[in-house]
Parts: C-alpha cells; structure tokens; sequence
C-alpha cells in the first residue's frame, strides 16, 4: 500500500472481500487440519476467519 498505489490497492482488498463465501466466527468449528478447509483459508481466501475479513476490510475502507 504505497502511497502511489494506494487507490489500487483498495480496489484489489476490495475485490478480495467480494470473493469471500464463508467467514468463520469465533463460535464456529473449523478445523484447519482439512485439507478443503487449509486451501480456502490460506490458499484461495474464500473462507477465512472473521479476524482476516475485519483485517481486509479495514485496509480497503469499504
């Protein structure tokens, strides 16, 4: 997130955020050890624990 490409790169966290399909809450089971879940966690980012979308989410300001 330099300043020259700052713009940018909200675009893209934004875009990220778009293509969450699950977000685990604290209260949820998940276990990492899965293979499916370890790939759309780290892998793919299209299910990831509420701590990483508040992340995102607050680098994207949207």
């Amino acid at each position: 997130m330099q300043e020259s490409n700052k713009e940018k790169s909200k675009e893209l966290f934004c875009q990220a955020l778009n293509n969450v399909k699950k977000v685990y809450k604290k209260e949820d089971f998940h276990d990492f050890t899965d293979f499916d879940t370890y790939v759309a966690e780290f892998i793919t980012g299209t299910a990831i624990s509420s701590i990483n979308y508040n992340s995102i989410k607050e680098l994207a300001e949207c």
